[in-house]
């Protein structure tokens, strides 16, 4: 159902809702039958991720609601079974996201804790599974955002350095799988919009930096953290720490440029406004 959707995503609901239909059908024939459990908790969590990218988000926790009840039933009958307890951390996690854009607050952080604990019993279990460490980093970040959406910038804080502790070491260790650097380069991304909300520009400027080096000679992804840098500079006091800044910055779309990156006139005003200089708080000063 997932596939059919990339062509039309109305037919995709559709589609889904119907296996969900047969799914069932097939459980209350076979009551018994784990295997037929697993995937009608799979058919509602596919549903889920269709209604929420549909905008329906309230029906896509519901889906997500009862893939829970089926998994958690799976997994206190077959703890054994390590992917029950793997589908239901998934879950968990992507419910905790849905209830996070509804600010259900209280619920989606009690959603995204619960999957911390089972992911964090995989991977004690699992210590060489590097695709177990990759989804406790993936919660931790979820986690951290919604933290902070809900004001609690120290705990938010927390979760993004262990999301990032966890995602650097998957990225360490299997530097060819490219989803493993695809979610550090964007937990690092949220880390750095997170510091830039706090005011702490020049820690922002680093994480930014060390977001750079994932991409080696990708033209979007150089302009991309080149702008990220902009948006600290812009906001840091005068002096040489920003000057540094600035060069680095300037480096950053010299190598994009090589990479094959052509600017607009206008992009290319607006990065020039703030790279000569230009377009500071004239209230800091450095020392």
């Amino acid at each position: 159902a997932t596939l059919y959707a990339r062509l039309d995503l109305d037919a995709g609901i559709q589609w889904s809702e119907k296996s969900l239909q047969l799914r069932h059908q097939l459980v209350a024939d076979q009551p018994e039958n784990a295997s037929a459990q697993q995937a009608l908790a799979a058919e509602h969590s596919d549903l889920a991720t269709l209604r929420a990218r549909q905008g329906n988000v309230s029906a896509a926790i519901s889906n997500f609601q009862a893939a829970v009840s089926i998994q958690q039933r799976l997994a206190t009958a077959h703890g054994g079974v390590v992917s029950y307890r793997r589908d239901l951390a998934v879950t968990l996690n992507n419910l905790g996201k849905a209830l996070s854009d509804q600010r259900r607050i209280d619920e989606s952080e009690k959603a995204f804790l619960d999957a911390l604990a089972i992911q964090e019993s995989l991977c004690q279990e699992f210590p060489a599974d590097t695709s177990l460490l990759c989804q406790l980093g993936c919660i931790h970040n979820n986690l951290g955002m919604g933290l902070q959406e809900n004001g609690r910038t120290d705990s938010a804080e927390r979760q993004f350095q262990a999301a990032l502790s966890c995602l650097q070491q998957t990225h360490r260790v299997a530097p060819q799988v490219s989803s493993y650097r695809d979610y550090l380069s964007r937990s690092l991304f949220n880390y750095a919009t997170f510091l830039r909300e706090q005011g702490k520009y020049f820690q922002a400027a680093n994480v930014t930096r060390k977001r750079s080096t994932l991409w080696g000679n990708d033209a979007g992804q150089l302009v991309a953290t080149a702008k990220e840098l902009t948006l600290c500079i812009r906001r840091m006091p005068e002096g040489r720490r920003r000057e540094n800044w600035q060069r680095e910055a300037v480096e950053l779309l010299r190598q994009a440029e090589v990479a094959g990156w052509r600017p607009s006139a206008k992009e290319l005003q607006t990065l020039e406004t703030v790279l000569d200089g230009g377009t500071t708080d004239s209230s800091n000063r450095e020392a």
